[in-house]
This record gives C-alpha cells, structure tokens and sequence, in this order.
C-alpha cells in the first residue's frame, strides 16, 4: 500500500507508534516499513522505549531519523511537541503548533472540535529543546503546547496531535496531471 502511495506522488507516508504487547512486535513494524515511510510520530513515553539509553532528545531524534532513513522524526509531550526534519523548518513549526492546537481543543472540550481559540486556563511550559536548531542536514523545531490541569478527557489527544500536524505537512507535491490540471502549490499571479 505504501508504494502505491508513493506512486501516486505523496511525499509523506507517516507511521504514528502506538502501544504494542512487546518491543519486539514495535521493532518488527518499523523494520518491515523501512524505506517505505518517511515520517515517524509518537508520545515521549514511546520514544523512551523506543531509544532507552537516549541522553539528549535533539540527538536521539535525528540519530533515530537516519537509523530509519526518514526525513521527520516527530515527539509530543503534555506540555511540548518536537520535530527533527529534513524538510521545511517553518512549515514544520506550523504543523506542530497546529497539532498542539488540535490536541488542546481536544482536551477542552473532551471530543474532536472546531477550534476558536486557546482555552484561558492553559498553561504553558518552555519546552526541553530550542524553538530552532542545526544539526547537519536535520532542523530541530519545538513548541510549547497548550496544557490544561484539569481536561475534559485525555482520550485521542496523540491522535488530535497527529492529524493537525498531518493536516499542515499532508498537501501534495506540486504537479501537472495528464489532464493539465495543476495540483499543489498554487502558482503566483504575474
């Protein structure tokens, strides 16, 4: 399904880690998809299992990112999100800001909904990596996220987190189909 994927031209083919009943069961689905995904998603606690002897995130996320041949390595917390990207840093900041908004409006409200704003009672805490970085081919990007004490549910806010960021970093490459019609990115008037 993956290389249809591809054919078909879509740049990012995401796998969101989830719990599974043994690492190895984890390890066995990220090495079968090997090369044929190009982003990896998931909660700071599942990187932690994922890379237990890690000492300095920023490292650990690109060491991984290229371990696995990916172009985004992607960790959300409570209080922070982070990425490690090959691709654009500005639009990578726009879709980790737009999943903690997702996620928080998630927590408000305990359901999926349309977001209005940042609820007043949020708190936010200076996340554990600088909000741009280098390091070789990789940028580091991270955010503080809107934290509430008390949300109206936890359920499904890695979920909301993930598609916001999807729904920044998920448009088309630009292209010309066999029909003239141009999709992506649209062009600039004269």
């Amino acid at each position: 399904m993956t290389q249809q994927w591809r054919a078909a031209g879509l740049q990012m083919i995401h796998l969101e880690l989830a719990g599974y009943d043994t690492p190895s069961h984890r390890d066995r689905v990220i090495e079968r998809l090997q090369g044929s995904i190009t982003s990896i998603g998931m909660s700071h606690s599942e990187f932690v299992q994922l890379v237990p002897e890690g000492k300095n995130l920023e490292q650990d996320m690109c060491d991984l990112g290229d371990r696995f041949e990916l172009k985004r390595v992607c960790v959300h917390a409570d209080h922070w999100a982070a990425s490690a990207t090959k691709g654009d840093a500005e639009e990578e900041l726009l879709a980790l800001m737009m999943g903690c908004l997702i996620a928080g409006t998630r927590a408000r409200h305990g359901v999926p909904a349309n977001p209005q704003g940042i609820d007043a009672r949020a708190t936010f805490t200076e996340p554990p990596l600088p909000l741009l970085a280098k390091r070789g081919s990789w940028s580091i990007i991270s955010c503080a996220s809107p934290h509430l004490e008390h949300p109206a549910a936890t359920v499904g806010l890695g979920d909301s987190f993930t598609g916001g960021c999807l729904l920044m970093l998920g448009k088309p490459a630009e292209r010309t189909t066999i029909t003239g019609i141009r999709h992506g990115t649209p062009v600039k008037a004269g």
